[in-house]
Formats: C-alpha cells, structure tokens, sequence
C-alpha cells in the first residue's frame, strides 16, 4: 500500500490559527556561553501546521485522542473534505 503523508515541515514562519503565536524555537543550552551540550525547547499552540480535532474539542463528552487506536487512522482512500483555495491541493 502507498502512503501519502498530509503533514509538511514546520518553521517559525509557519502561520498560526487566529494568526496567534506560531512555533518558537527556545535555546536552553549554549556551548559558546560555557554550557556541556548545546539544547532547544519547543513552543507552539495545539493549532499549528497539520493536526486534527478530536470530538472533545468540540464537546465535552467526545473522544480524546487517547480513545483512537494508531490503525484508526490508516485510510485506503483520503479525501479533501474542506479547503480555502484548491489551488493549493
């Protein structure tokens, strides 16, 4: 079976939803400034790039991602439901 990926790199000019905060690269280590091992945390809101919106986002009796099991989202056919300009697909 051929697998197409929907999801894409993100960088720090990634748009946000609500053009809120996108994604922030922290740096926590530095070995220039004396640090043993040069590190980065990540930052971003649940709404950037490529994700999905389990029922409880929207409901607070609905699933949470815990509830799907990895095979739940393993698809024989994928099907654009809704986008801004098709162009772009």
């Amino acid at each position: 079976m051929k697998i197409k990926s929907l999801s894409y790199r993100m960088s720090t000019s990634t748009p946000a939803y609500g053009n809120g905060a996108g994604l922030k690269l922290i740096q926590t280590r530095n070995m220039s400034t004396g640090d043993t091992s040069n590190n980065h945390e990540i930052a971003m809101p649940l709404h950037l790039g490529t994700h999905m919106d389990f029922p409880f986002h929207f409901h607070p009796d609905g699933k949470k991602s815990d509830d799907y099991r990895e095979e739940d989202f393993v698809f024989q056919k994928v099907g654009i439901v809704c986008c801004n300009d098709s162009s772009d697909y």
